[in-house]
């Protein structure tokens, strides 16, 4: 394996044919050459060089973060399926491009988990549409039977505290600091808790 990532033919072939994501978790622990070879493509593909790896469903894709969440031994009653309703209102959102998900390479060479939507960051492109996105999600969700009892118990302050609190489930938490808040609006009081840039991954 070390000649055939020797050899620059070769490895730019066996590029080809698998994700990055899988090149990580097969070719990287094989031996050092496998490693730098890794190395070396990100370095390239930051530097903005074509990236060699065949391409795969990012780690957002949904089915992805359904299966990430049904792995999860969890003993409480509809959080599983609470959990995947606000999953795919963010997999929504993002395709409208009110958020952005950003899985960050480095970051998870250093052993950084990302969040179970699959990013290590959730970047809020359109603050007043999250914020009604949000709430319009809790008030749907809300009747229904199996979400109840996991709302009520992972409830806050108010409706966006309860999201913040989901969203720290799945591995997110909001940033806070100088800087940290969206810009002013005039429908959005000054303290509404959901009115920050980015979600991190925890």
């Amino acid at each position: 394996m070390q000649r055939l990532l020797e050899d620059k033919d070769a490895a730019g072939f066996l590029a080809a044919r698998v994700t990055r994501e899988q090149a990580g978790i097969l070719i990287a622990p094989l031996c050092k050459a496998g490693a730098a070879f890794v190395k070396a493509a990100d370095t390239a593909a930051d530097a903005g060089q074509a990236d060699i790896w065949r391409k795969g469903p990012p780690p957002w894709n949904l089915q992805r973060v359904i299966a990430r969440i049904d792995s999860v031994d969890e003993s409480m009653v509809g959080l599983g399926l609470v959990l995947k309703s606000l999953a795919k209102d963010i997999d929504f959102m993002r395709a409208c491009g009110f958020v952005e998900l950003v899985f960050d390479r480095r970051a998870a060479c250093n052993q950084k988990q990302a969040s179970m939507l699959g990013c290590h960051t959730l970047r809020v492109v359109n603050p007043w549409h999250f914020l009604r996105a949000m709430e319009t999600w809790v008030c749907n969700e809300f009747p229904k039977p199996y979400a109840r009892t996991t709302m009520w118990n992972f409830a806050g302050r108010t409706i966006s505290h309860l999201v913040i609190n989901l969203l720290a489930h799945l591995g997110l938490k909001r940033t806070g600091g100088k800087n940290s808040r969206c810009g002013p609006h005039p429908k959005v009081k000054s303290n509404e808790a959901l009115w920050v840039k980015t979600y991190v991954a925890v």
